[in-house]
Formats: structure tokens, C-alpha cells, sequence
């Protein structure tokens, strides 16, 4: 009976392991109960009630607990109300020039930012300058073809370089506001993640930048390679790093940027969603389009049975 019993508790862990790496698309009772979901769903829906910084503090320390990833990831399979997670979908995949979108995000690392355009680090400068900005392999969130839910970083380098240039963007439509469209896109972030990747601006804060701030970026950064794509885009004569043009050019840019202004209540980086932290960002925005993750009253959770026995 002892060897039974031991035996019964091991298949139990190993069930339950399975569980939490696949998402628990199919419960055992016996590790997480009906009362144990719901209340499970109750601490997602009493942080998303929270404003945004709020919620980030609270829901990270829940993200990976395997019955929270269940009701995470149940919009369509524990949901009491499998339709209602469908309010939020993707719009159109496309391109959007930069001076029309705010930021959701109060700050933005002139570190990151900057740094591209005065060195070409990932050969995409030019593509800016000449208006349709390469941004690498992941679009630029958006929502409601306004608000920029992830991608500041690389919206804003654009947005330096060339006011009038577009880049690729995937849109997302609905009627909530761009504070709790950020929760929602965590959620889905967490669903992939296991947990909630966050990351912290570097340098001087660019919405909040004076002239002196990128001036000294670009007598700092501006390399050979850069100097002569702008030169032979923009013909600003740089002959060295202390190119004067070129700096003058950058900050009237960044003034236009910050004169945009934020969306309001917008939180800090360290708050914000990071769609391809782990994954690829259409990956993770798939999983809203389809309805499967669980942000509208996630504690409704429909009965949960006993697996099939083996």
C-alpha cells in the first residue's frame, strides 16, 4: 500500500508538471479544484481593476502560478462566458508614419533610441531617411491607429531620424482604453512567458530631453558609417562626430516628438508590455485575436471535471 501510495503521488506531480507546461488544457480536480481557479481568476480580475502601475506590481507576483496561467489561458476553455474575450482584435497589418501615433509610455531611453542613428548599428538608417523605416522582424503594436502599445523604442529612433517616415505596424481595435489595452497585451505576454517580462529605459528620458542632452549623444556616438548615409541623404556636411547640422536636425525631430505629447495616465518603461521578450509579437497578439486569453471576468470560471482516467 506504502509503494501504491508513493507511486500515486509521483504520477500526481508528473500530471501536474504537464499541466503547467501545456497550458493545463486539461485539469486533474485533484490539483486545481473548481474554488481553487475561480479564486485563481479573481486575483487577475481584482489587479486589472488597478491602474496600470498597480496592476504590473500585482500581477507579476501571480504571473507564473500555474492555476493563474490556467485561467490565463482558458478564454475559450474554462471561460463561463467563451465569447467574451473577443473584444479585442486585430486590425490592420500594415504601415503608419511615425508623427502620427502617441506614446502609451512616459519615458524613452535616448540611449536605445539615439544610438541606432548615429552609428547604424543594425543597417537600417537609411531605410529611415528615405521613409519606410526597417524595424527588424517584429511590427510595432499599435491600437486603434493611434496609441503605440509596444515598440517606443524603435518608433522613436524613426521618429529622430525622420518625422515623415512610416513603419510596419500591427493593429489592434477596441473600445477600451490604451491603459487597459496595455494589461491586456501583459496577459498575453505572460501566457507565453510564464511570468511578466519587463525592462528598464537607458540614458537621459528623450519625451523629457533638452537640446544640450542629444547634442552631447551625437558628439558622443556618431560614427564614420553613419555620417556619410546622412551626408548623402540629408547632406548635413558631417566631417566628424562634432557635426552640428546633423545635431541641430535631430533635436528640431525630437522637439516635434515631444510636443506630441503622451497618452494619458501613461506609466513608465518598466511598466510596459515587451510583445517579443520571448516570442514573436504576432504570436503573442494571435492569442488575443483569437479569444484565448481570459481578461474579461476571469474569475467566471465553468466547472472543471475530472480528467478521463487513463
Amino acid at each position: 500500500m506504502k509503494n501504491k501510495k508513493l507511486l500515486t503521488e509521483e504520477i500526481n506531480k508528473m500530471k501536474h508538471l504537464m499541466n503547467y507546461k501545456l497550458g493545463a488544457s486539461r485539469l486533474n480536480e485533484d490539483d486545481m479544484d473548481q474554488a481553487e481557479l475561480v479564486s485563481a481568476g479573481s486575483e487577475i480580475d481584482q489587479a486589472l481593476q488597478k491602474p496600470i502601475d498597480g496592476f504590473v506590481d500585482d500581477f507579476s507576483a501571480i504571473a507564473s502560478d500555474p492555476k493563474v496561467q490556467a485561467v490565463l489561458k482558458g478564454g475559450q476553455t474554462l471561460d463561463g462566458d467563451p465569447k467574451d474575450d473577443q473584444k479585442v482584435k486585430i486590425g490592420d497589418k500594415g504601415s503608419t508614419p511615425v508623427k502620427g501615433l502617441i506614446p502609451t509610455q512616459n519615458e524613452i531611453g535616448a540611449e536605445e533610441s539615439l544610438k541606432n542613428i548615429l552609428t547604424d548599428k543594425y543597417g537600417s538608417l537609411k531605410s529611415f531617411l528615405q521613409g519606410k523605416a526597417n524595424v527588424g522582424p517584429n511590427p510595432i503594436v499599435i491600437y486603434n491607429d493611434k496609441y503605440i502599445i509596444d515598440g517606443h523604442h524603435r518608433w522613436s529612433q524613426v521618429f529622430a531620424a525622420n518625422p515623415d517616415a512610416e513603419v510596419p505596424t500591427l493593429n489592434l481595435v477596441g473600445k477600451y482604453k490604451p491603459q487597459d489595452i496595455l494589461k491586456i497585451v501583459h496577459l498575453a505576454v505572460a501566457a507565453g512567458a510564464n511570468g511578466l517580462p519587463l525592462a528598464k529605459a537607458k540614458g537621459v528620458n528623450l519625451l523629457k530631453a533638452s537640446n544640450s542632452d542629444v547634442f552631447k549623444m551625437v558628439f558622443q556616438n556618431l560614427n564614420d558609417k553613419a555620417a556619410k548615409i546622412w551626408n548623402e541623404e540629408r547632406n548635413t556636411k558631417c566631417k566628424n562626430s562634432q557635426c552640428y547640422d546633423l545635431a541641430k536636425l535631430i533635436w528640431a525631430n525630437v522637439e516635434k516628438m515631444q510636443a506630441n505629447g503622451v497618452a494619458p495616465g501613461a506609466p513608465a518603461r518598466t511598466k510596459m508590455p515587451q510583445t517579443d521578450a520571448k516570442e514573436p509579437t504576432l504570436t503573442v497578439i494571435n492569442r488575443l485575436d483569437k479569444g484565448i486569453i481570459n481578461y474579461d471576468d476571469p474569475s467566471d470560471v465553468k466547472n472543471v471535471g475530472p480528467s478521463p482516467s487513463e
